[in-house]
């Protein structure tokens, strides 16, 4: 398998990857507001107590972590010689901040869907921007392994 083959399938399958997860959040997202919309009377409600603060700073800490592993992993592969090893590091630095903010935004929902508190998705909100800001693409690979066009380009 050339380089470029290589390339081809690592961002084929991080966009699959990366799209399954994203339609699941909102598949999940949609269904829970239509809950509540319904009538669904969440029985939890007394939770909101003591969630409003171990849920953002749960969701806070995982952010934190996913981006520290994650970039652990992409300044290891800024040291790799070859091409398809920078990728393949960098395919485990993205899946692994991608499953950590999908956790937060899960957890974010489902507070939502016991509560029934609009505060948490907000924070879910938060989440999907930094969720959205992590699509994997040749750009995306650049500027976090800091490689240039030529070392990665965008197709071919």
């Amino acid at each position: 398998m050339t380089a470029a083959d290589y390339r081809a399938r690592t961002f084929r399958s991080l966009g699959a990857l990366y799209g399954a997860m994203f339609v699941g959040q909102g598949v999940f997202l949609i269904v829970s507001v239509g809950l509540i919309r319904l009538g669904y009377a969440p029985g939890f409600a007394a939770l909101h107590v003591q969630l409003q603060w171990v849920v953002p700073i749960m969701i806070f800490a995982v952010v934190l972590l996913g981006t520290w592993v994650s970039g652990r992993r992409y300044v290891r592969a800024q040291a790799r010689q070859l091409i398809t090893l920078k990728l393949q590091a960098y395919q485990t630095g993205l899946v692994t901040n991608l499953a950590m903010l999908n956790g937060a935004a899960f957890f974010a929902v489902l507070t939502y869907l016991l509560t029934g508190e609009v505060a948490y998705l907000l924070l879910y909100g938060a989440v999907l921007v930094l969720y959205v800001r992590q699509r994997p693409s040749p750009a995306h690979a650049r500027r976090v392994l800091q490689l240039s066009p030529d070392e990665l380009p965008d197709a071919g």
